[in-house]
């Protein structure tokens, strides 16, 4: 009843509006045909959920197969079962590897390897398979054998499926025997829709074949002939009611027929439409990557070298602002907290005097280095990161950079010119391919417009067999009617062409008369079958356009994947390491001037070159001071004036002592320059240590009491130690000076190579963003291929949501078109002896009926 239903759905839809969508059929129409689709939709959709059509149906179902299909491939070396553990890829097996062999050589394409290129293994392997790390094998890449290795730490490799290895697959997947009995109910699904249309056929075929013998040989059935005694207008005419109510519902199945296969004939049109569509989509997205690409390939390698030989002399920025702060600090080590004479120390020695101008030099430089990194720090490593990528400054959101111009593009140029020209070769096959491509579907749509009216007739001749009995039979109803009732033997041609339409209208071959009955419904059942699988491959579709690796393989898989993930092609093709230079390489726009601005570093400079030894604290009057004591206390006329009880015993005759300069040496009456007096001092006046101890003088350093030769070798040292403060005071001061002079050269030297190397680098930007940045850029853009994904939905929109339930709809109605055949072949035979006799008006019932 939901067929008797859905008909008369469609033929009122068949009449409803009359915008006609398929020139000389009216009852096609664009509603007519939304509506039929709608239907079509709808019962494919109910015979998936009487099926059990879940996604959890289907995903099983896709599992299954994949099962399956990796078990086929695993079986196609004929190994045995035992082989599959832990297998090593043997060297006799050539290029095709099984997907259950887990050990492959370290040089092979699919070894399982780290960013290092290094082996994967695990940390703890069982014996077998340390055995094979030993022997140089690597891990196989993951497959639909073998699950990812993703934890070292594991106790071993875990398999997709198969129960053959040590380590049992996950309680959760699907093991080849469950896959095996899924498949089973999944045909079992199809066979129960299959199977009526068959069994309905073969019961018919026989029946029918029951029948002709018994009727034809054995006289049985009712006969061969009519009743003598005739028939009755109601014995007539139910039978004719019956035919005229069938056959209208036959006549009615061939137009929905008709309307659906011009829903068909539209999504094949609108097919052609989209595929050329889509070519011309590639075509397009062909020229526009072409172009950048064959540009970048072939001028990579100058443009390179032109970057190359303008940062020549450029690694000064590797080390950045370190130079100067080693010798702002090293400055500062040599000058700070400085004291004369070297060595001395404040509060101990009488004699230490400390340099002024160094008291602050730790500070400055500290406040120097800080300014400095803070407005350089970040500039300079910019710089670094991009030329070399190499910041040595401690500032983490810097050291995150990407590799830049030397690593990505100076280093890489041969790398980047190869895989480039890889892209273009396979770019130039693509659009060679497309271009056929296109030219083939043209010709191909060209001969599908050409051919409407063979098509047309094509879906008829699955109805044209029953129309032509409808027709005969109707001849026949009409001459049994009129006085030429003797023609009505012309229905016994109705309902043998009913049977097999290659049989004469004369002939007698009643034995193949219902061979055309069978064909129907087998018929039928095939078509039903090829549209239920259909439905099937349209849902696996779904699930497979959400990876395509494990049919198209990985690289062919990621790229498609792209496309359908709104994802660059660049990375699933593994191109972004070549055109890295194009993101990771920025060219700021620095203000050098500013950013070299050290002014804490100038005012530090000014400081220490203004200064002069005047910076240490010298008392003029100390050293004559001291001179004049030294001479008065061994001068014998001074002693006898004023201490004369000492000069008694004390007969020093010295107090001559005199020196030109601070800086000069010492002279001691006429005798040659002395270099150090105070030995000399110290052994001259050793003897009058007791002689002189009645001569009163002030305590030694720090109120210690002493002798009167301890004394003058003190007043002595510590008059030397001013004659070496006022030297190395001017040695001191002009070595300072020196050094400051060095380091202000060193920074301006610094400032001028950075301002080089900015301007270098913008240069370089500028030329780069013209050329091939401005080629990566274009490439990037265009190597997004979601026309891809939409086109593929287009076309499933019309296989699957248009062709598929439209193709199921002409199934069901020629199912139903070889069941309405069987009443219109019983009414046909009943109707061949009852026209043929004459009508009685005897209404006596009759048990005898023929």
């Amino acid at each position: 009843m939901r067929w008797l239903a859905f008909l008369a759905t469609t033929l009122a839809l068949a009449g409803a509006q009359r915008r006609l969508a398929a020139p000389g059929m009216s009852f096609v129409t664009n509603s007519s045909m939304a509506g039929a689709t709608t239907v079509g939709k709808n019962v494919l959709e109910s015979i998936q959920n009487l099926r059990g059509g879940s996604p959890a149906f289907y995903e099983s179902l896709y599992t299954a197969l994949q099962i399956m299909y990796c078990d086929y491939l695993c079986n196609s070396d004929g190994h045995s079962a035992n082989a599959e553990v832990d297998a090593v890829l043997p060297a006799s097996i050539g290029d095709t590897v099984p997907p259950y062999i887990r050990f492959v050589p370290k040089g092979h394409a699919l070894a399982l390897k780290d960013a290092n290129n290094s082996c994967v293994l695990l940390a703890n392997p069982p014996k077998a398979v340390a055995a094979a790390y030993e022997a140089g094998y690597c891990e196989v890449i993951a497959n639909c054998y073998w699950t990812p290795l993703q934890h070292r730490d594991a106790s071993d490799r875990t398999p997709v499926y198969s129960v053959r290895q040590a380590v049992l697959p996950p309680s959760t997947s699907m093991t080849l025997a469950q896959a095996k009995s899924t498949l089973q109910k999944w045909a079992q699904g199809v066979a129960y829709f299959v199977a009526p249309a068959v069994i309905i056929g073969v019961v018919c075929f026989l029946a029918c074949l029951l029948f002709l013998f018994c009727r034809c040989c054995c006289n049985r059935c009712g006969g061969r002939n009519p009743k003598p005694t005739g028939y009755t207008s109601a014995e007539r005419g139910i039978p004719i009611g019956f035919f005229v109510l069938f056959a209208g519902a036959i006549s009615g199945l061939a137009v929905v027929s008709l309307l659906y296969y011009n829903i068909i004939a539209d999504s094949v049109t609108n097919t052609f439409t989209l595929t050329l569509s889509t070519i011309a989509d590639l075509e397009q997205w062909v020229g526009t990557i072409v172009k950048p690409l064959e540009h970048l390939r072939d001028s990579v390698l100058a443009s390179a070298d032109s970057v190359s030989e303008k940062l020549n002399n450029t690694d000064f920025i590797a080390t950045g602002l370190t130079g100067i702060v080693s010798e702002l600090q090293a400055f500062d080590n040599a000058t700070f907290n400085v004291t004369l004479p070297k060595g001395c120390v404040l509060g101990k020695d009488l004699i230490c005097i400390p340099c002024d101008v160094c008291t602050t030099v730790n500070t400055q430089v500290t406040e120097a280095v800080s300014q400095m990194q803070s407005v350089a720090g970040t500039g300079i490593a910019t710089l670094q990161t991009t030329r070399c990528n190499r910041p040595r400054l401690q500032h983490k959101e810097l050291t995150s950079h990407s590799s830049a111009l030397l690593s990505t593009l100076v280093a890489s140029k041969t790398t980047i010119k190869d895989t480039v020209n890889t892209a273009v070769a396979s770019v130039a096959v693509l659009s060679t391919m497309t271009g056929n491509m296109s030219t083939q579907i043209s010709t191909y749509e060209a001969t599908w417009k050409e051919q409407s009216l063979a098509r047309q007739a094509g879906i008829l001749v699955l109805f044209v067999l029953a129309v032509v009995v409808v027709v005969v039979g109707l001849l026949g109803i009409c001459l049994g009617l009129t006085p030429l009732r003797c023609l009505a033997i012309v229905l016994h041609a109705a309902y043998l062409l009913g049977a097999y339409h290659h049989i004469n209208v004369l002939a007698t071959q009643l034995g193949v008369g219902f061979v055309t009955l069978l064909l129907t419904f087998i018929l039928a059942a095939i078509f039903i079958a090829v549209s239920i699988l259909m439905g099937d491959v349209c849902q696996l579709t779904l699930l497979l356009a959400r990876d395509w690796s494990p049919v198209l393989g990985q690289t062919t898989g990621d790229g498609i994947n792209a496309c359908f993930r709104n994802e660059s092609l660049i990375d699933a093709l593994g191109m972004r390491s070549s055109v890295a230079f194009a993101s990771d390489v920025s060219f700021p726009t620095l203000d050098v001037s500013a950013m070299l601005s050290f002014g804490r570093l100038d005012s530090f400079a000014a400081t220490i070159l203004a200064a002069n030894t005047s910076t240490f604290d010298m008392d003029p009057n100390v050293f004559s001071t001291l001179l004049s004591a030294l001479n008065d206390l061994t001068s014998a006329s001074y002693l006898a004036t004023n201490q004369p009880a000492a000069a008694a015993t004390c007969n020093v005759a010295d107090g001559d002592y005199s020196l030109t300069t601070s800086a000069s040496p010492w002279f001691f009456k006429a005798s040659s320059a002395i270099a150090d007096p105070v030995p000399f001092v110290e052994a001259r006046y050793q003897p009058y240590s007791q002689l002189c101890a009645g001569v009163v003088h002030p305590n030694c350093g720090h109120d210690k009491v002493c002798n009167y030769d301890a004394f003058l070798t003190e007043i002595v040292a510590n008059m030397s130690a001013l004659v070496r403060v006022t030297r190395d005071a001017s040695t001191f001061v002009d070595d300072m000076h020196t050094s400051m002079y060095h380091l202000g050269n060193s920074t301006a030297l610094f400032q001028t190579r950075v301002t080089n190397l900015s301007n270098t680098l913008t240069d370089i930007g500028a030329n780069l963003q013209t050329s091939l940045i401005r080629d990566v850029r274009a490439f990037e853009k265009a190597m997004n291929c979601t026309f891809v994904a939409h086109d593929y939905s287009e076309f499933y929109v019309q296989l699957c949501g248009t062709v598929t339930p439209a193709l199921l709809m002409i199934s069901l109605c020629l199912f139903l078109m070889g069941v309405f055949l069987i009443p219109i072949i019983v009414t046909l035979i009943i109707l061949t002896k009852r026209l043929r006799a004459p009508q009685t008006t005897n209404v006596m019932p009759d048990t005898t009926l023929k």
